[in-house]
């Protein structure tokens, strides 16, 4: 029975958090619905999209078109299984491995080196999982340099 409830519980945490990287607009709408908040972000050219699965929180930012960063939030703690599922989902096939841990996250790399991942947590506690294209957050590095 608890193995059962287990195999349930990753089923439907990959049913929830399907989004990816790059997706577009368009993509995204058709997987959400319409975005119930579309507001402009701090970074010019960044449009951060919030959409709600159940008592998930997803927000999405977009640039140039396409899905950039994401960051799955819930007001309680997040099951492990939906943390591990939202990382697959966004693993395209790549492994992610960890870069470094502490007692408020993890922070991991995708081993094609095309996604970093942030795991924040309070002791055993996961409260948000944050992924970022490598080469937006290049590109934003670049243009702050300026």
């Amino acid at each position: 029975m608890k193995k059962m409830l287990i195999v349930w519980g990753l089923v439907l945490s990959a049913a929830v958090a399907q989004a990816r990287l790059g997706e577009s607009a368009a993509e995204l709408q058709t997987r959400f619905g319409p975005p119930l908040k579309q507001t402009p972000s701090k970074i010019a050219g960044v449009v951060d999209c919030e959409y709600r699965n159940k008592d998930l929180v997803i927000v999405i930012s977009i640039f140039q078109g396409k899905s950039v960063v994401e960051r799955y939030l819930r007001k309680n703690p997040m099951p492990l299984q939906l943390a591990a599922a939202i990382l697959q989902a966004n693993s395209e096939g790549s492994q992610w491995n960890e870069q470094e841990s502490s007692s408020v996250g993890r922070r991991l790399v995708r081993a094609d080196k095309k996604a970093l991942a942030v795991v924040a947590k309070e002791g055993d506690l996961i409260w948000q999982v944050e992924i970022s294209s490598v080469e937006f957050l290049s590109v934003l590095e670049h243009s702050q340099s300026r």
